[in-house]
Parts: C-alpha cells; sequence; structure tokens
C-alpha cells in the first residue's frame, strides 16, 4: 500500500533533491516547490497528506504560507513541519506561532524527521478532498487572502493590546468589566452584555446595558449564566452578588440571541461572558473566533483585578463582622470629610455601641461574643444605604458614615437600627436579647475629622448615661 504524499518545500534544488530521495526510500510519495506561492498552488490542486516547509523562500516565506494555509478550512487539517536551517530561539517561537504542528533543523538527524512526519501523519484526521477546490487559485486570490489574514491579525493585536493596557491602569474590578465591554462593542454591537465571575465560595455578576433594565431582568439573566455555568462544569455556585451599569431610560428590547463564551483558569476562577441582542445573529464564523480570541485574552485581565479585589477586600475588611476595618474607615472619614466641606454638603456619623457586651463574654464566652459580633456586622449591613460605609471601629464598637445626609435623617437611620437589634433574637444559649445605644453627630462647624469624631464619641457617652438603648444627637447648646 503506498505510503502518503509530501509536499516538500525549499528554494534550494540540492535539498529538494537530497530530501526527495530520503522521502521516496522511505515509501512516500513526494512533490516539490521552490517558492511558497506555488506551496499554496499545489496544496489546492494535489492535497498533500504533509507539508515540508523551509522558511526562507521567495514570494512568499515559509511563515507565511503556514499561517495562511492553517487559517484557511479546506487546508487548516494539513500537518505542517516547518523544516528550516534558522535555529534560535525566537525562530522557533514564531514558526510555532504560525499554527506550524512541528518545528525542526535541518542538521537534526534524518531519523528524527521521519520519526516526526510518521507521528503527525498518525495524528490527523481523516478528512474527505471533496470540499477542496481542484482549481488552481491565482497569485491575485492568494494575495488577497494573505491581506485578509494580515487584517484579522492585525483587528486582533490591536484590541488586545488595548485591554491589555487597560489591565496596567485599572486594576478595580468595575472599572475593568466596563473597559473590557467598551472594546468589545466595536466588534459586537450588543444590547446587553454579562460576565459572570465564580469561585466555588463567591461569585460576582456584571451586567451592562445602555437602555433601561428591570430587576427581574437583570435576576433572569443572572440565573441563566448561573445555570449555563454549573451545567458545563457539573458544580454548584453561590448565587452572585450583582452590580448593574445602564443608561438611559428606554426599555431594552426582547431578543432571543445569545452568545456565551466560558474560560478558566488553574486557580478554579471561571469566567463567563453573555452577550444578547440582534447583533449576535449576524456574528459569522470568522468574528467569533476573533471575538473568542479576544475575550479569551479579556478573561485574564478581569481574573487578575477579581483577585486584586479580593486581596485589597481582604487587607481592608475586618475578618469578623465582614465590614470594614478601623484604619480603612478612617481613611474614607477623612475623604467624605474633606469632600463635604468643599462642596458644602451634609454629613453625619454614627458611633454605636453593644450594651452590656461585657456580660455576654463573662456569661457565655468570648465565641459567644463573637457571634454577636458577626451577626450584629451583618444586620449593620443590611441596613445600609449605598452611599454608606460601615466600620469596626473597636471591640464592640460600630460606626456609620452618611454623607449628604444630616443630622435628623442619621438618627432615624439610627433608630431602625436601634428597634432592629432590640427586636432580634440572638441564637445563643438558646436565644438572647440585646441593646445598642448610639451617638449621632453632623459636621456643621466642624474644624477637624478629629472633632467630628469627638461629637459623635461625646453624643454616645450621653447615650449610655442616660440608661443605654437610645439614639442621641449632639448638640452645641448641650455640649455633648
Amino acid at each position: 500500500m503506498a505510503k502518503a504524499k509530501v509536499l516538500l518545500v525549499d528554494d534550494s534544488p540540492f535539498v529538494l533533491a537530497m530530501l526527495s530521495a530520503l522521502l521516496q526510500s522511505e515509501g512516500y510519495e513526494v512533490i516539490t516547490a521552490q517558492d511558497g506561492l506555488t506551496a499554496i498552488e499545489l496544496t489546492y490542486t494535489e492535497n498533500p497528506d504533509i507539508i515540508l516547509l523551509d522558511v526562507m523562500m521567495p514570494k512568499m516565506n515559509g511563515y507565511q504560507v503556514a499561517r495562511l494555509l492553517k487559517f484557511e478550512e479546506q487546508t487548516k487539517h494539513i500537518p505542517i513541519i516547518i523544516f528550516t536551517s534558522k535555529d534560535k530561539p525566537i525562530d522557533r517561537f514564531w514558526g510555532l506561532q504560525t499554527g506550524a504542528d512541528a518545528y525542526l533543523v535541518k542538521e537534526e538527524e534524518h531519523d528524527k524527521l521521519l520519526k516526526t512526519i510518521e507521528l503527525l501523519l498518525k495524528k490527523r484526521p481523516t478528512i474527505s478532498h471533496t470540499g477542496i477546490s481542484l482549481e488552481r487559485p491565482s497569485y491575485l486570490d492568494i494575495l488577497i487572502k494573505t491581506n485578509d489574514l494580515l487584517d484579522r491579525k492585525l483587528y486582533e493585536a490591536t484590541i488586545i493590546n488595548r485591554i491589555t493596557e487597560l489591565g496596567k491602569k485599572i486594576p478595580e474590578i468595575s472599572a475593568a468589566v466596563k473597559g473590557v465591554f467598551k472594546h468589545v462593542e466595536e466588534l459586537l454591537p450588543y444590547e446587553i452584555a454579562a460576565l459572570f465571575l465564580a469561585e466555588q465560595e463567591k461569585s460576582r455578576f456584571f451586567i451592562l446595558t445602555k437602555s433601561k433594565i428591570s430587576e427581574e431582568m437583570v435576576q433572569k439573566i443572572s440565573k441563566h449564566c448561573k445555570d449555563f455555568l454549573e451545567k458545563e462544569k457539573d458544580m454548584d455556585f453561590p448565587d452572585p452578588e450583582i452590580t448593574v451599569f445602564e443608561s438611559g431610560s428606554e426599555e431594552i428590547k426582547d431578543s432571543q440571541n445569545t452568545y456565551f463564551a466560558l474560560f478558566s483558569s488553574e486557580g478554579g476562577i471561571y469566567t463567563l461572558f453573555f452577550f444578547y441582542g440582534e447583533a449576535v445573529a449576524k456574528l459569522g464564523q470568522s468574528e467569533k473566533e476573533i471575538l473568542n480570541l479576544i475575550l479569551e485574552h479579556a478573561s485574564i485581565i478581569l481574573e487578575n483585578a477579581y483577585l486584586y479585589e479580593k486581596i485589597r477586600l481582604k487587607s481592608i475588611t475586618d475578618e469578623l463582622t465582614g465590614l470594614y476595618n478601623r484604619r480603612y474607615f478612617l481613611e474614607r472619614l477623612e475623604m467624605e470629610w474633606e469632600r463635604a466641606k468643599r462642596y458644602k454638603r451634609p454629613i453625619s456619623l454614627l458611633l454605636l455601641d453593644i450594651d452590656y457586651f461585657k456580660k455576654i463574654n463573662d456569661t457565655y464566652g468570648h465565641l459567644a461574643g463573637d457571634r454577636v459580633l458577626r451577626t450584629l456586622g451583618k444586620i449593620v449591613s443590611e441596613h445600609m444605604r449605598r452611599s454608606e460605609i460601615a466600620g469596626r471601629y473597636g471591640g464592640e464598637e460600630f460606626a456609620i458614615l452618611a454623607p449628604e445626609t444630616d443630622a435628623e435623617s442619621a438618627v432615624k437611620l439610627g433608630e431602625r437600627l436601634r428597634k432592629t437589634i432590640e427586636n432580634y433574637s440572638f441564637p445563643i444559649n438558646g436565644y438572647i436579647n440585646l441593646t445598642i445605644s448610639i451617638g449621632v453627630a453632623d459636621a456643621i462647624g466642624v474644624n477637624s475629622v478629629t472633632e467630628f469624631i469627638q461629637r459623635a464619641d461625646n453624643a454616645l457617652y450621653k447615650a449610655k448615661e442616660a440608661g443605654r438603648n437610645r439614639v442621641v444627637k449632639w448638640e452645641e447648646d448641650k455640649k455633648c
């Protein structure tokens, strides 16, 4: 039985003669070409089973030939060995970047060449040649295909470079997500874009739209993405923390056209992209390949931003309560106080303390006390508006900063929180009830952050002194 057909491409007649004799002695059928253009023509007309390709050749070099043949649907299955005298690491790198299946240096033993040919032929899928045109392509056809390929590579490189620069400049996850989707929109003008970032213990969901989107639709798409990921990975993931970016007042148009792209890292982070809208249906195969390449690169940038945020949050968060730690809370207090002073906007500070907390530790133990603090931190988080900032100020003392809030409104916030705690049953030794005292101060007439804190602290002292389980506002005439 005749062996496979080998297309041998080299501009040296001596090399062609020597390698032809070697291959023919092994039973291979050999056809030859002395330039890249002829090699492409023969690939279409002769249907070789494998190609041996030199790099330095007239008309088209070996790298260009390999890229073009590996890009074309009709020829990408044909194994290509770049067989050259160029042996520097950079040559090997670029050779394999073309999509070539192997890179061999001519000075290596011929046995290695024959073994590589045999191995690649065994791996080669069985492909019918009926899909390959027997019409010899013209030089113009090949030139057009080459230029199209170069344009595509230039487009990919441009978008990827932009996303890479984005990763250098924007470590914050929300800004990174918006930046990535801004660049993706140049290729795919979506109506909705979403990102589901997930680990087994935590997940985040970001959704972007230039139209108005209902909470119901946000939840629907979030669940759609979560279900898709769980089905693909056969794993359960927690419900995500959801962030919505929207603009405009028009309702989003309904569309059945959706597109998913899923990537994962060795660290167990899954990055799922979701696109929704009429433009999705118009994506061609070539555009999908470019999109997936861009998204694969973007997934690395977004994963890095996610990990950066995760590490940063750990450094500024109180481990027990999940609220900000004292150091970071004071940094934010300084920033928000300066902003309020500059723009003459109201700002209030609440300091709260658990009444008789020492008795809890003494009676039930410190682990029970920790459970109380952890639960209280969760309740405080649930009662805050998005603009408010909460932190564990120290021990059993908590602080809430309320920008754009006057003292009266801050007192109402404090009262809601106080009543919630008073009516809450903490699961300690069965159940116990606790109370809190709260001091409230605004920044009217305040000359420093220290004075601002002192006012709230004085008001908290008055609340304790007056019998606890109450909210007291600092007042100038009473000198709280």
